[in-house]
């Protein structure tokens, strides 16, 4: 866990340094998810721009190598909000930020409903942005495994053709 504010390092960081001990680490989340090598079907009931920005989204974490089974329902979320988020803005945009009501005979000016919309997705979307990397500082602060080369046994790479003629 981490502490106060001192950064814990990953596991492969403690391997690295020589301070890793199974008895404290090997219990942590992060040696247990499997990251996926492949992006996940979208839910059933998305249309294209949802499906879309699915694909998009867990390409990017893929390509981050962090898309994992437990967070589709946060990639879920983030999808949906985001697209909401975008579709109150250009509602907003077209009505303006402001709209003028009949109240009891008398005409009254006040703030576009869409407004508390569009500030509760962006309050939504932004801790969201943060977990999966998606601002500058956000990704400064994550660390990935790197992908593992796979080795190669010497003596079948003699007996391999060789791709230069």
């Amino acid at each position: 866990m981490k502490g106060g504010d001192r950064k814990s390092k990953s596991a492969q960081e403690l391997k690295a340094s020589g301070t890793y001990r199974p008895d404290r680490h090997d219990s942590r989340v992060e040696n247990l998810v499997e990251p996926l090598d492949k992006i996940p079907p979208c839910p059933a009931y998305y249309d294209k721009r949802h499906k879309d920005k699915w694909n998009e989204v867990c390409g990017y974490l893929k390509d981050f190598g962090i898309l994992a089974k437990q967070d589709l329902s946060a990639i879920r979320q983030y999808v949906e909000t985001e697209l909401m988020l975008f579709d109150s803005l250009k509602e907003l945009r077209e009505q303006g930020f402001t709209v003028t009501v009949e109240i009891k005979g008398a005409l009254v000016t006040k703030v576009n409903p869409l407004l508390k919309v569009y500030t509760d997705c962006d309050k939504t979307i932004k801790p969201l942005r943060e977990q999966f990397g998606f601002t500058p500082k956000a990704r400064q602060s994550m660390h990935t495994k790197p992908a593992e080369k796979k080795k190669t046994d010497p003596i079948l790479a003699l007996l391999m053709p060789s791709k230069v003629k």
